[in-house]
């Protein structure tokens, strides 16, 4: 089994989305975006970025205009939100637990299970280390319909 050359859906790990903010609009990520943008490609982010979006480091500030850029991306009318809820949260421990991912690794995968997506992109090296979990293919952003990485990072 291999994973689909064109997903009904993509769960968008955090690191795409950081990526994509700070890159130009002609970035390769940007063509995943593009994609969202008009409607081909279903996508999905978590509650969970609001915070994971805003880096790892606690002395990063952001300007009004940046934090206005993160908003208006999290609030993308094509982004399907999915609410972290308690279900999920049971989901993500049993992530953390037996696949030992990070705890915000944990509730990205529990996300995006629980939505139509049937693929999840990431950079992260230990989400990728998962392949398929749960009818969820875990990896790099591709174009679709090819095996064309959509390289980032």
């Amino acid at each position: 089994m291999t994973r689909p050359s064109s997903p009904t859906g993509v769960y968008l790990d955090s690191c795409i989305l950081i990526d994509y903010l700070q890159r130009s609009p002609t970035s390769e990520v940007a063509r995943a975006m593009q994609l969202v943008d008009a409607g081909s490609l279903p996508a999905y982010i978590s509650t969970a970025h609001y915070v994971e979006v805003l880096g790892d480091s606690q002395a990063a500030t952001f300007s009004a205009d940046q934090e206005d850029r993160v908003l208006t991306l999290l609030r993308h009318p094509r982004l399907t939100m999915v609410e972290v809820s308690r279900f999920l949260m049971l989901r993500a421990r049993e992530y953390r637990i037996h696949r030992r991912l990070k705890a915000l690794d944990a509730i990205h995968l529990a996300a995006a299970v629980e939505t139509d997506a049937n693929v999840l992109w990431t950079y992260d090296k230990t989400l990728l280390s998962q392949d398929y979990v749960d009818g969820v293919w875990i990896t790099e952003p591709y174009e679709p319909g090819t095996d064309t990485p959509i390289n980032g990072l």
